[in-house]
């Protein structure tokens, strides 16, 4: 995602109505993915969970260098990028 996003800027003012679909809807739950994974007692799984937030915390400089949003941690860019592109996570009021 952070090489379409910098290879392709109009990519970025797009918007998934449904949240599904949606990256900055769901890039938290990759986040929880990633986190869980390191807890893991497999060593393999650790290393895929490395992996994946060292992904995000690429995507979060983009996010933050190429279309300016703030926070001094990926989870706060991605706080961001969701509020920007109108997505409420589930239990916040207004939403599905």
């Amino acid at each position: 995602m952070s090489i379409d996003l910098l290879a392709f800027h109009e990519t970025y003012y797009f918007r998934e109505i449904e949240q599904r679909g949606s990256l900055p809807a769901t890039v938290a739950y990759a986040q929880e993915l990633a986190s869980q994974a390191q807890r893991s007692d497999n060593p393999e799984l650790q290393f895929a969970g490395r992996m994946l937030h060292a992904a995000l915390d690429g995507l979060a400089d983009v996010l933050r260098g190429k279309f300016g949003h703030s926070g001094s941690t990926s989870s706060h860019v991605f706080d961001s990028y969701e509020l920007h592109h109108r997505h409420l996570r589930r239990g916040e009021p207004g939403a599905n």
